[in-house]
């Protein structure tokens, strides 16, 4: 039973994922596509505890299949921040996280819209690399471009800036944390934008 409702729930958050691009925009519960995104990535999280920090929050315009791309990356980014911090930390203290790896999701409300916080405890990233985060197929994981359920982070903000959001990343040993937020309303110029971006070949 258990299982027939996990391989349910999966092929709902794989439906939202690939609603056709450019589809109309409706009023969305960012919880719900958080947790579809979770589902989605949940094979990658055995070893992690996830932490869910959901406050009331209103619905705002957006694409869900979308958004739920931009939570998969992310939460996808910080599993493999937090591998990364368990394999420096083996057999050393110097390189360790802080704590068990830990991946926290806030969504709380600002400014009318709604706020989303995707914070691991991993090693964080390098000063040298925040610069080109939102560089398009940059990667900080060994030099390789990996495709798939992730955007990659300069596709990812180009997603959340159709959306009349923003998105920032801060970043030290132990913590890193990445912002997204997203207006109770779009703005004219962007609601008729054709959003979800294609990466330049």
């Amino acid at each position: 039973v258990l299982a027939t409702a996990r391989i349910r729930s999966l092929v709902a958050a794989l439906s939202a994922y690939v609603r056709p691009e450019g589809g109309a925009r409706e009023r969305v519960d960012v919880r719900e596509s958080v947790e579809d995104a979770l589902r989605l990535v949940a094979h990658r999280l055995d070893h992690v505890e996830v932490v869910r920090d959901y406050s009331q929050v209103p619905l705002v315009p957006a694409r869900a299949g979308e958004l739920v791309q931009v939570w998969t990356n992310l939460i996808s980014n910080a599993a493999d921040a937090l591998a990364r911090g368990a394999t420096a930390a083996a057999g050393s203290t110097l390189d360790a996280p802080l704590g068990p790896p830990t991946l926290t999701l806030s969504v709380r409300p600002q400014d009318g819209g709604v706020r989303v916080d995707v914070v691991d405890n991993g090693p964080g990233i390098a000063r040298e690399h925040l610069d080109r985060i939102f560089e398009p197929r940059f990667t900080t994981n060994h030099g390789q471009v990996r495709y798939g359920l992730g955007l990659g982070m300069g596709l990812a903000k180009s997603v959340v800036d159709a959306h009349g959001g923003t998105i920032t990343v801060v970043s030290r040993p132990g913590r890193t944390r990445v912002s997204v937020t997203l207006p109770p309303q779009i703005p004219g110029a962007l609601a008729a934008a054709p959003a979800n971006p294609k990466e330049e070949s």
